[in-house]
């Protein structure tokens, strides 16, 4: 990376590291092409290392958190969280990401709640709208998951896995005619490009 070529101490590169890594790990749990252990330990040693640098950094306290919610420390997971919370409330990736812990730990309310504060910080998020879209769902709130299923198929139209989840949102409505309608659609008009992750 160009920036630590110029200066090997800039916290921000370190803590956008820390991101590259830690997305190409959970890649790497999708594909046994990535080696995802050896990246979850490359994203841990960059954010530590961007939170001694500068500890006002908000990004590397969330990807920290991302992390220890990975291997299940959610305790030391909501720290760094809540840390981050501190530095900055508003910015809406620990939000999503705190968002996804608190569902992992049954907290479903508190959750929805995370993950509405994350969608209106960042409203043109696909990660964000598509998880949101998810724990509504989950928790049977199949009206509010059919609305925000269509603001994410606005943001990126004909993702298979976005309309598998209408066809399922609309069974839950019982809806079967459409339902079966959108189950059709899935392998129609995919769009070739690789799925974006983190945006």
């Amino acid at each position: 990376m160009r920036a630590l070529e110029i200066d090997p101490q800039f916290a921000p590169a370190h803590a956008a590291l820390a991101d590259v890594w830690a997305v190409r790990g959970w890649l790497g749990r999708l594909s046994a092409n990535l080696p995802s252990d050896d990246d979850f330990a490359r994203a841990k040693a960059e954010a530590q290392l961007a939170q001694r640098l500068d500890p006002t950094l908000v990004e590397p306290c969330a990807t920290m958190g991302a992390l220890l919610f990975n291997t299940h420390q959610f305790a030391a997971a909501e720290d760094q969280f809540r840390q981050a919370f501190t530095l900055n409330p508003n910015y809406a990736v620990a939000r999503y990401w705190h968002a996804l812990l608190l569902w992992a730990r049954g907290d479903l309310e508190d959750a929805l709640l995370e993950l509405e504060r994350a969608e209106r910080l960042d409203p043109l998020s696909f990660s964000m709208l598509e998880g949101y879209v998810r724990l509504l769902a989950y928790t049977g709130r199949y009206h509010e998951a059919l609305a925000m299923n269509d603001r994410a198929s606005a943001v990126r139209p004909n993702v298979p896995f976005v309309v598998a989840e209408r066809a399922l949102i609309l069974l839950g409505l019982e809806r079967k005619r459409e339902a079966v309608e959108a189950a059709r659609n899935i392998g129609r008009n995919l769009t070739l490009e690789p799925r974006r992750y983190g945006d």
